[in-house]
């Protein structure tokens, strides 16, 4: 009895250590849950791509005067990196 109680627990730690249940081992099971960080345990895999909508250019509802246009521009050049 005490030879099968023996095999039964060498086979018990193997399992525990070794054998993959769904991508993970109970050992690495059991540290994520008890031994993570809550950011960690909470963080799920996303499961469904992202849908992005498309943003359609609007016409813009106000002109703006000549000397409020100018700024603008002044305003985008000064702070727009050059893509050349």
């Amino acid at each position: 009895m005490g030879k099968a109680f023996a095999i039964l627990l060498v086979g018990a730690l193997v399992a525990v250590f070794l054998v993959p249940f769904h991508g993970l081992t109970l050992y690495q099971r059991g540290a994520r849950r008890f031994l993570a960080s809550p950011a960690e345990i909470h963080r799920q895999p996303a499961t469904l791509p992202v849908r992005r909508e498309r943003i359609r250019p609007e016409a813009p509802r106000e002109r703006l005067s000549g000397r409020d246009r100018e700024a603008l521009d002044r305003l985008v050049s000064e702070t727009r990196p050059d893509s050349r």
